[in-house]
C-alpha cells in the first residue's frame, strides 16, 4: 500500500472515508467482485474535484469511477488502483417551486418517491430503474417510453483533463438511446437534476419537473 497516496486522499475526504483492500462485492448489485486496492467514498463537489486533481499527481494509480453499483461485474481478481464512489453520501435531493435538485449520488426510485409525494409528474416510469441519477443521466436512462432527456434541463459536470466545472444544457448533453456527450467526453457527471425550472447547482443537474399531478396523472409503482 503506498501510505502517503492513501493519506493525501484522507486528508480530502477525512479518514473514515478511504478503504485499502476493499472487497468490491460490497459496492455491486450483484454481489460478485474482489478486492479494490483502494477505494474513496465522494460526499460533495469539492471532494470530487481535488480527488481527480490528486489523481494527476499520481498517475501511476488507475481510476474508476462508480455509482450505485447497479447493473455492472467486477472481476473476482480485484482493481489494482482506485475507486471513486459516488453515491449515497452525495445524494441530496431538494424540492423547491416544481423542481427537484438530486445530486449524482440520489437512487432515481428516491427521487421519483419525492417527486410523487409532491404532486409533481414526470418520473413515474423511471421510479423502477435500480440506479443513481448521476449514472442516469450518464447513459439516458429510461423504460417504458420515458427517459431522462424528456426531464433534464442540464448537467453539472467536471471535465477531468482541465479540472474545470462545467453546467450543460440539455442540447449539450446530447442525448439519444442510452448515450450522453458524458460517455465520450472526459467529463464525470457531478450532478444533481434540477427537474421544474429554476437554476440552482452545486454538483447538480438540472432537470425540469412537469406539471403537479390532474386527472390523468400517472400513479407511482411502490
Amino acid at each position: 500500500m503506498n501510505q502517503e497516496f492513501i493519506k493525501e486522499l484522507a486528508d480530502i475526504v477525512g479518514e473514515s472515508n478511504v478503504y485499502s483492500d476493499e472487497v468490491m462485492a460490497r459496492h455491486i448489485t450483484f454481489r460478485v467482485g474482489g478486492k479494490a486496492k483502494y477505494l474513496v467514498d465522494i460526499t460533495g463537489e469539492e471532494e470530487l474535484v481535488k480527488v481527480i486533481s490528486l489523481m494527476k499527481k499520481w498517475s501511476d494509480i488507475p481510476y474508476y469511477i462508480i455509482g450505485n453499483g447497479s447493473n455492472m461485474l467486477f472481476t473476482d481478481e480485484g482493481y489494482d488502483g482506485l475507486i471513486i464512489k459516488i453515491s449515497n453520501k452525495m445524494a441530496d435531493v431538494d424540492i423547491h417551486n416544481l423542481r427537484i435538485v438530486a445530486k449524482a449520488g440520489a437512487m432515481l426510485s428516491r427521487v421519483a418517491k419525492l417527486a410523487y409525494e409532491e404532486g409533481l409528474s414526470g418520473m413515474e416510469r423511471l421510479s423502477g430503474i435500480p440506479g443513481t441519477i448521476g449514472g442516469a443521466v450518464t447513459m439516458n436512462a429510461g423504460a417504458y417510453g420515458s427517459e431522462i432527456k424528456d426531464i433534464i434541463v442540464c448537467a453539472k459536470v467536471l471535465d477531468r483533463e482541465t479540472g474545470k466545472v462545467l453546467i450543460l444544457e440539455k442540447d449539450e448533453l446530447d442525448l439519444s438511446y442510452r448515450h450522453s456527450i458524458i460517455m465520450e467526453k472526459n467529463y464525470i457527471e457531478s450532478v444533481r437534476k434540477q427537474m421544474a425550472f429554476a437554476q440552482r447547482m452545486a454538483e447538480e443537474c438540472i432537470i425540469h419537473l412537469l406539471e403537479p399531478y390532474g386527472e390523468e396523472g400517472l400513479e407511482l409503482n411502490e
